[in-house]
């Protein structure tokens, strides 16, 4: 992405990066890995990373977001988010087991976009439908979307109440 954006796209307008704590060593590292002399180039654009703070609110552009902690490989600095901006709320759960900061997390959203990836099968770093179910009530958002469906769950959205997400969907809140 950074090296289209200065190469191919030719780029002018400022870019912010956001992410978890080492975003901006760990992008370096990966840009030099994959494309050897990256981190020599400067861009011709005003380019910012922020390392978010986990429970915290971070103001980033126009858009407030809260990083709250996910349980998904520590490697990773696994987060899910809460997006404000412009008096509304968008929650997204991210690769996530069930956990205590969900219900922080979807409070009050006008959308919470809600990880489930298996119908059935428990699988470890992700929620699964019966966790769904066990913790509607918990997640308090107006609006929730089930998303990130495995080949076990996307036979099944026909045959739940729940909205899911499909491909090529406009959601509106």
């Amino acid at each position: 992405m950074l090296m289209d954006a200065m190469l191919g796209a030719k780029r002018t307008k400022p870019l912010i990066v956001a992410g978890p704590r080492e975003l901006e060593k760990r992008l370096k590292n990966m840009c030099e890995a994959l494309f050897p002399g990256m981190n020599t180039m400067s861009p011709k654009f005003d380019l910012q990373y922020i390392e978010m703070e986990i429970m915290r609110p971070n103001q980033v552009g126009l858009v407030t977001v809260t990083p709250f902690p996910a349980v998904h490989t520590g490697g990773t600095n696994p987060t899910s988010v809460r997006c404000e901006v412009d008096e509304k709320i968008i929650s997204y759960t991210g690769d996530s087991a069930y956990n205590k900061h969900m219900s922080a997390l979807g409070k009050n959203a006008d959308l919470l976009i809600l990880e489930c990836y298996s119908f059935a099968k428990p699988i470890k770093f992700h929620l699964n439908y019966p966790d769904i179910k066990c913790h509607w009530d918990d997640f308090g958002a107006k609006r929730i979307i089930l998303t990130h469906m495995s080949s076990e769950m996307l036979p099944m959205v026909d045959k739940i109440s729940e909205e899911t997400a499909r491909d090529h969907m406009t959601v509106e809140i």
